[in-house]
């Protein structure tokens, strides 16, 4: 997916939060290349994200928004959603 992520997204990421659900704290999955998948523990969402010495330069959905790839989050992140 090629979803860019808004600035407002950007700095709920950066705060590790949530910017579908606002829930604090994402779950770190696997990084290359400059960028880390991140993914809710409440919600499912997941991001990959490029950072920059610290700063967050873009990000992108993996997933349709709402629509939380289980399998995915498990095999990935070990995240079980209910």
């Amino acid at each position: 997916m090629t979803d860019l992520l808004d600035a407002a997204a950007l700095a709920r990421i950066a705060a590790a939060r949530c910017p579908d659900c606002g829930h604090d704290g994402l779950v770190a999955g696997p990084r290359g290349g400059g960028s880390r998948n991140e993914a809710c523990p409440v919600c499912g969402a997941e991001f990959n994200v490029v950072r920059f010495d610290g700063p967050i330069a873009m990000a992108t959905r993996n997933s349709p928004q709402g629509k939380p790839d289980r399998e995915r989050l498990r095999a990935v992140f070990r995240i079980e959603l209910p």
